[in-house]
């Protein structure tokens, strides 16, 4: 079948042989050549025999080649059990992960609604990681900082407010506009990606449920902590009204569907992504081309945002040089609490959870913590949670014994809204920067961090630069200004690392305990060391 660039084969060598055929000619056409793209030849070629000694010749994969802005992209989705050879340790696999490895092309791997989802998208070359360029970004403003102490202050004042500010205040206006509309695509598309309103009914509904009352009981729990420790000094603290709180949950219902996108409302953005994802789930067959759209706009915001993700470097220099020549860098310095309170949080909740789950099913601590942290290390070694999703899968089966529905359906889900850390990550950024530039902490404006980082939690899209956006609406929520950004982006990358490995570590555990209470977990393999 052939319609719009996209064709549907089974797994047969002679199907392989014309797909690869295909693949090479339309990179070949857009300007990849010589030793890539026999590299490239050759991934898609062990992807492909990957795929057929695993699940036979009659599993079938849609190939899908686009170019989009200059660049092009291929994906090959394969309907079947997951399987991840850019991540497996199976022995079978070594010579396509060097190729991976080894290539300038960015090749990744997914697993969404019972689909192996592989991107590969050609680059003529490799580009410095945004997270280094932000660290430099951050040092570099720094040194420039102080080397202009020397010059008087009417020229840094001059400098400030002629260029500092209009190309931070332009470059803020950009990604506020991008993460409105990422928000809302990318947790309508998660939404959508549930499948069908059977499974729904049967795993999401208690799933998605555990999920949303852990991550709310947690933005309390963190609220509740890091408001003794970060106490404002810019204002007193004003009497709260439970009038107030009524009125919160009332603005989270938008009067129309453009108005929240217009005015940045992200409580009112995420509700209209909830409701349009489930009305797309319940008239799934109804509306499947919509779905589809729904699908594509969520990869070009997606794209949009990693071509956003080149201004977070500049926008963290002139945030901290902004910082500096205003003679404000004790703020910078105070940040340290921060970054102390929540990783004590994050070893509160790694020991809760593996506590929990210890007495629950009458496991020693040690064997969970073994079982759980290959998937743990490699999502910490990464930075990224999906990167250790397929191997998270696999523990989940063989080292915990969970149900293979349970893992195939909500592994990836919770890779999606599950993002504890990430949650916390808001709570304790908001409260810091909330205390250094003095913004009034008062219990409604408590409630609203509360409730704006578990919304926020829920619809960060798992992927780099994800966090960044959201970060701009945040504060603009909070009252907090536009220049905290700066440092706000800079100890995210920092913490980048541990809440990809916090992230993966819980995943399984809550995996473990909802397979439990739905008696679909083999207790004999989960208390095996």
């Amino acid at each position: 079948m052939h319609k719009d660039d996209t064709w549907q084969y089974c797994l047969s060598s002679e199907n392989i042989d014309e797909a690869i055929g295909t693949i090479i000619s339309f990179l070949e056409n857009n300007g990849v050549e010589g030793e890539e793209a026999t590299r490239l030849r050759l991934i898609f070629e062990e992807l492909l025999v990957a795929y057929k000694n695993k699940f036979g010749e009659e599993c079938r994969f849609d190939l899908k080649k686009r170019k989009f802005l200059g660049r092009c992209r291929v994906q090959l989705y394969v309907e079947s059990s997951v399987l991840d050879p850019f991540s497996s340790d199976d022995e079978d696999y070594n010579l396509l992960r060097k190729l991976g490895a080894d290539s300038k092309s960015e090749c990744t791997w997914d697993y969404r609604n019972r689909v192996n989802i592989i991107s590969v998208v050609p680059r003529k070359k490799i580009r410095i990681s945004t997270s280094i360029m932000t660290l430099v970004a951050f040092f570099l403003a720094i040194g420039v900082g102080f080397l202009c102490e020397s010059l008087s202050e009417s020229v840094n004042r001059n400098m400030l407010k002629g260029y500092i500010e209009p190309a931070f205040d332009t470059i803020m206006g950009i990604i506020t506009g991008v993460a409105g509309p990422m928000i809302f695509f990318s947790l309508t598309w998660g939404v959508c990606a549930i499948g069908d309103v059977e499974t729904l009914s049967k795993i999401g509904k208690k799933m998605v449920s555990r999920f949303m009352v852990i991550l709310m009981s947690l933005s309390v729990f963190t609220s509740l902590v890091c408001s003794p420790i970060f106490r404002s000094v810019g204002g007193g603290v004003t009497e709260f009204k439970f009038s107030d709180l009524f009125g919160l949950i009332l603005q989270i219902i938008p009067d129309n569907m453009i108005k929240p996108f217009m005015e940045g409302r992200t409580q009112q953005i995420i509700f209209l992504a909830f409701v349009f994802g489930i009305v797309l789930l319940i008239l799934k067959e109804k509306v499947s081309t919509f779905t589809k759209v729904v699908g594509d706009l969520n990869e070009i915001m997606r794209y949009i945002m990693s071509l956003s993700n080149v201004l977070i470097p500049i926008m963290v220099f002139l945030g901290i040089f902004k910082i500096m020549i205003s003679g404000n860098f004790s703020v910078v310095v105070k940040s340290w609490k921060v970054i102390a309170v929540y990783l004590a949080i994050m070893l509160l909740l790694a020991m809760a959870y593996t506590v929990c789950v210890s007495v629950k099913y009458k496991t020693k601590l040690s064997v969970l913590v073994k079982k759980a942290h290959p998937a743990a290390i490699r999502a910490f070694t990464t930075a990224s949670s999906v990167a250790a999703l397929s191997l998270g899968m696999e523990s989940c089966e063989k080292s915990f014994g969970i149900d293979k529905k349970i893992i195939d359906f909500g592994m990836p889900l919770g890779n999606t809204m599950f993002k504890p850390a990430v949650q916390t990550a808001y709570v304790t950024i908001g409260f810091g920067m909330a205390q250094l530039y003095g913004v009034p902490i008062s219990p409604y404006w408590i409630v609203v961090i509360t409730l704006t980082c578990f919304l926020l939690s829920l619809a960060t899209p798992p992927i780099a630069g994800g966090m960044s956006m959201c970060y701009a609406i945040l504060f603009e929520q909070l009252g907090i200004p536009n220049e905290a950004i700066g440092i706000a982006l800079a100890i995210n990358v920092i913490l980048d690392f541990t809440m990809a490995g916090i992230n993966q570590y819980c995943l399984q555990l809550e995996m473990t305990a909802l397979a439990g209470s739905m008696d679909m977990l083999d207790k004999d393999v989960l208390v095996k060391n």
